[in-house]
């Protein structure tokens, strides 16, 4: 597993620390104040009901003194890791489930919360796969608290295809889609929008791809080294499956060098025919999904062959909320934690997200789009969980996966050779835990 450490010192040299002082942890109370500080580094957010709700923490914990400090994503992820490194981190914070979330719990980032997490019953409030997720020798240290978004689908104009005189089934083969896709460019559209210039479509797609060649396990397999990426049967099937897709022209041309937030805007623009995306795309189209000016379909990514089923799902809400061990106010973070991770806040976070939540009770009652109630959804809905694969396996493993998979799509590698790089990378990962 990759550490934090190793990468630090040069993290630290590319950063300007001088503002860091500005956001200090809550290590006392704040001036003026004997009320517990509480630093929480946060996302950036702009949608109406989430902001609202988050904000609205004053009001609902008024024995706190709770600061807010935001960054936009990327950076968010950045300067957690800078804050931790340098002994000048936040009190409560999140980041991504999986390999990322266990480098903070490796490094002692995280605090142990499992007494508290069952005496405030936050194990209703998540499913047991995630609370595993989140754990380390049966012991807990963070909840999933964000939406879920459910891959393994491709959307559709359903207007224009209908109008081309186009059916396309729930469930088709590679080889048959290939066929359809031919034909909706003899129709002046482009097929499915996708854009791997950041490399992690790529990687969400191969997930589903595993998943219809295996069940989860094999990414437990592939990471205890039960299994390997150039000798898995399974791992050989997904890959070449994807090179299938982009070589057989089932892709917008011109795929790898565009990002996937132009690849939405381009099916929702009536370039593309087809989206190939997790359940979140409306909102990187204006007006959402109610803002589509046509009809929409759905159909699950098309299948390795004819005797293909899909095995798994990559369900998952992916984003985990942790304490800081050397906070010292504890009690008052354990407070924050509670009210970030109520049933309250995950629908408020629907509202705004249109998607499934992490919290199971909230997402009995429901009710999202109708594009997102249909088949090639719901079908996934009881199957076997996993983390979305690009927080699967190892970080530097996903980085060399983004390179060879791209490569082997356009055809500048083989199958073989991708394979071959990617079990290189796991295997010296393995090595280092």
């Amino acid at each position: 597993m990759k550490r934090i450490g190793r990468f630090m010192a040069l993290l630290f040299v590319l950063c300007i620390w001088a503002p860091l002082a500005v956001f200090a942890g809550g290590s006392s109370a704040s001036s003026g104040s004997q009320k517990p500080k509480v630093t929480i580094w946060w996302g950036t957010v702009t949608v109406e009901n989430t902001l609202a709700y988050e904000e609205g923490i004053a009001r609902a914990l008024p024995q706190c003194d709770v600061e807010w400090v935001r960054y936009p994503g990327e950076d968010l992820k950045t300067q957690t890791r800078l804050g931790f490194a340098s002994g000048v981190a936040p009190d409560v914070t999140m980041t991504n489930v999986g390999e990322t979330f266990h480098e903070y719990i490796d490094q002692g980032y995280a605090l142990d919360i499992t007494d508290e997490y069952f005496k405030r019953g936050w194990d209703k409030r998540t499913y047991p796969e995630f609370q595993a997720a989140n754990s380390k020798n049966g012991r807990v240290y963070g909840i999933s608290i964000t939406g879920m978004h459910l891959w393994q689908t491709v959307y559709y104009n359903k207007t224009r295809l209908d109008a081309m005189g186009i059916r396309i089934p729930n469930r088709i083969t590679i080889d048959d889609f290939l066929k359809i896709a031919a034909q909706v460019k003899s129709n002046g559209m482009q097929p499915i929008a996708f854009g791997d210039r950041d490399g992690w479509p790529a990687i969400l797609m191969i997930g589903d791809y595993l998943l219809q060649s295996s069940d989860p396990s094999l990414i437990d397999r592939l990471n205890s080294g039960a299994a390997h990426w150039d000798t898995s049967p399974e791992a050989r099937a997904a890959v070449d499956a994807m090179v299938r897709l982009a070589k057989g022209g089932g892709l917008v041309p011109g795929w790898e060098s565009q990002d996937q937030v132009t690849a939405i805007q381009s099916f929702a623009g009536g370039v593309c025919a087809m989206l190939y995306n997790g359940t979140w795309w409306g909102g990187n189209v204006e007006g959402g999904i109610n803002g589509i000016p046509f009809e929409l379909g759905s159909f699950s990514l098309p299948l390795i062959n004819a005797n293909a089923a899909i095995k798994g799902t990559q369900f998952w809400s992916d984003m985990v909320i942790f304490i800081n061990p050397k906070a010292k106010n504890i009690q008052a973070a354990y407070d924050v934690l509670d009210y970030l991770s109520t049933e309250t806040y995950a629908r408020e976070r629907a509202k705004d997200e249109g998607t499934f939540t992490g919290n199971p009770v909230v997402n009995q009652t429901i009710q999202l789009a109708p594009i997102f109630m249909t088949e090639p959804l719901t079908i996934q809905a009881n199957l076997p969980k996993m983390g979305y694969m690009d927080h699967a396996v190892p970080i530097p493993t996903i980085e060399v996966m983004k390179v060879e998979l791209q490569k082997a799509m356009i055809g500048t590698s083989t199958v073989d050779q991708a394979l071959r790089n990617i079990e290189a990378s796991h295997a010296a990962e393995r090595a280092r835990r």
